[in-house]
């Protein structure tokens, strides 16, 4: 089931690609028949989150009164929020001019599935959409569980959590409930979550959109050398370079070596398996890896 929704999603994503993009314009809403609009529910409004490449991307889009469409969109927690005025161009497909990442563009957003599609496409000195530098982005719906999505509740403020479970499910949870998690977790487990660099980061790139006021992000920030100011621009370069995918990859497979080192220490694999775990463990630890070298790599 997992694969076949990547595959839906890759499949829009292709397909909203596609599609000619254009600065909004007044007459946009002519394209299609109203007629044909109201025949069935609109799929546009609601609030979104981001999948794979995205998971640091909201979105949120409602009918603006008088028409059109009001987008609400952050690329990374604690980041620039942009709020945009779209209009209809097809049916299931609102269309909007925004400033991001340095230059103007048009942001398309198109229903699939159980989410959205936003596809990104800078505009060329000409002032016309730069189909080269065209990004696109899967989200889905606020609240939609996904195949292969961890069953274990978001933890709550107070609660006690094992290691295992915070690093199977912090990637699913909102930032509230990340900080919740650390917070829930053992001097003795933050510890070993910090002989993991990649995973560090990627910790606190989710907590950093937490409401002010928890004790788990500045815990977690302590000697890192680094700021959500600081770890927000890193992403967002890093999402516009493409090296974002290189980093998740990496973030998952210490994020594995993580998991394995708290499951040996329970006995629950082999020797051999362990003992590789143990090595790749103390070749992160030798590397002298950090949080900041982590967001080094994803600058421009």
């Amino acid at each position: 089931m997992v694969e076949l929704w990547r595959r839906l999603v890759w499949i829009g994503v292709i397909a909203a690609a596609a599609q000619p993009l254009a600065p909004p314009m007044a007459g946009a809403q002519q394209q299609t028949s109203p007629t044909a609009l109201q025949s069935a529910p609109d799929p546009i409004p609601g609030d979104y989150v981001g999948l794979d490449g995205a998971q640091s991307m909201v979105l949120a889009a409602h009918p603006r009164e008088g028409g059109g469409y009001a987008l609400v969109f952050r690329a990374t927690p604690g980041g620039v929020v942009y709020n945009i005025e779209a209009e209809r161009v097809a049916a299931g497909a609102v269309e909007g001019a925004v400033d991001w990442r340095g230059g103007a563009g048009v942001m398309r957003v198109t229903a699939r599935g159980p989410g959205v599609i936003m596809t990104w496409a800078p505009l060329n000195a000409q002032g016309e959409p730069d189909r080269a530098a065209t990004q696109s982005f899967a989200f889905v719906r606020r609240g939609v569980e996904l195949p292969g999505a961890p069953r274990q509740a978001p933890p709550r403020r107070g609660d006690k959590i094992s290691p295992a479970a915070f690093l199977g499910g912090y990637e699913f949870w909102e930032p509230s409930a990340v900080e919740a998690g650390y917070e829930g977790l053992s001097d003795v487990d933050r510890d070993l979550l910090r002989l993991y660099p990649l995973v560090q980061t990627d910790v606190l790139w989710k907590m950093c959109g937490a409401p002010e006021g928890g004790e788990g992000l500045p815990e977690a920030l302590r000697g890192q050398s680094v700021t959500c100011a600081r770890i927000s621009e890193a992403m967002e370069a890093g999402q516009a370079s493409g090296r974002f995918a290189a980093f998740k990859a990496q973030t998952a497979a210490q994020r594995a070596d993580a998991l394995k080192a708290v499951e040996c220490g329970h006995g629950m694999h082999r020797d051999a398996e362990c003992s590789a775990a143990a090595r790749r463990t103390q070749e992160i630890v030798l590397s002298l890896q950090s949080v900041a070298g982590a967001l080094q790599a994803l600058d421009p």
